[in-house]
């Protein structure tokens, strides 16, 4: 009995204790946690920090989409979350900090953020993963680097967002299946050196985009890769290892009318195969040793689709 006594006396006193604490102590403990190999998060108003804490080697978590269907006026909606920790703070969070010594970006870690002002990927950061960014809304036109020292664009990683401005940087390789897919305010992309291959989908549906240049070590566009770039007018890479260019890659682009690959030689009739179906390119123009061999390739892999290839 003096037993049960003291245990309720130390459990009212705890009680009382807790109760002098300002609430807002108690939600910011709340407010943090880890979320990798030696990271640790916290939210604080309306910015999310990331930090290393110089143990581990910086790789983050990767994180669940999560589908539950609700019923609103009689019909079933899917609704999507995330497991990540901080998912229940995304429609607060205008900027996120992520400090150096992380070294990758989970999947699914800021998707859905809807209001995001300021993102920093920083140099260290080897890749972004699957739906890191998907369906965030990059609000003010704001711009987002994307380091050298990153290998891959993962797959969906900003599909769906709104961003209008984005800057990949030499040393990145692979820009992922759907990276930028449905982007639809993103204006235009210039392909760095070092990007060897363009995923299936990559900029599918990206209804802003007017230009796209650079890339003189591409080797494959997928297939679909750019489809349904309806404003896109300008198409200019500058590779001498264009190998292969998928099916329908340029597919219902209807503002362009001229590929521009002048360096490559490298592509055979299976590596432009059905490349132009679906498009209203009327001129591609190449190196002048490659004119007469592309004439062939081209009409013979894209059922007799009139093209002038010159150079």
């Amino acid at each position: 009995m003096r037993n049960t006594l003291r245990g309720f006396v130390v459990l009212l006193s705890m009680c009382f204790c807790i109760s002098l604490y300002p609430a807002g102590i108690l939600s910011a403990a709340a407010n943090k946690g880890t979320c990798g190999d030696g990271l640790k998060w916290e939210c604080a108003g309306d910015k999310l920090v990331i930090t290393y804490t110089g143990l581990g080697s910086g790789t983050m978590d990767n994180f669940e989409e999560i589908e539950d269907t609700i019923t609103r006026s009689g019909n079933e909606e899917y609704v999507y979350h995330y497991s990540n920790p901080w998912n229940s703070y995304r429609d607060d969070i205008t900027e996120v900090v992520i400090s150096s010594g992380v070294t990758t970006i989970g999947n699914h870690a800021f998707a859905a953020f809807k209001n995001l002002k300021t993102v920093n990927i920083p140099e260290g950061v080897t890749e972004i993963g699957e739906g890191a960014f998907e369906d965030s809304g990059f609000s003010g036109g704001i711009r987002v680097v994307i380091p050298g020292t990153v290998k891959e664009i993962g797959k969906n990683a900003f599909n769906g967002s709104t961003l209008v401005s984005v800057v990949i940087s030499e040393g990145v390789k692979t820009i992922g299946w759907g990276a930028f897919m449905d982007c639809a305010k993103l204006r235009s992309i210039n392909i760095p050196n070092s990007v060897t291959t363009i995923e299936n989908f990559a900029f599918y549906r990206c209804k802003s985009l007017v230009r796209v240049s650079g890339g003189a070590g591409l080797e494959t566009i997928g297939a679909s890769a750019f489809a349904y770039c309806t404003k896109l007018k300008m198409f200019s890479i500058n590779s001498t290892v264009l190998s292969k260019i998928g099916h329908y890659a340029f597919n219902q682009d209807k503002s362009l009318k001229v590929l521009n690959i002048r360096k490559t030689s490298k592509l055979t009739k299976d590596g432009v195969e059905k490349s132009l179906k679906g498009s209203r390119i009327k001129r591609v123009r190449v190196r002048k040793a490659s004119v007469k061999a592309y004439k062939k390739i081209f009409k013979k892999s894209n059922s007799g689709k009139k093209v002038s290839v010159k150079k």
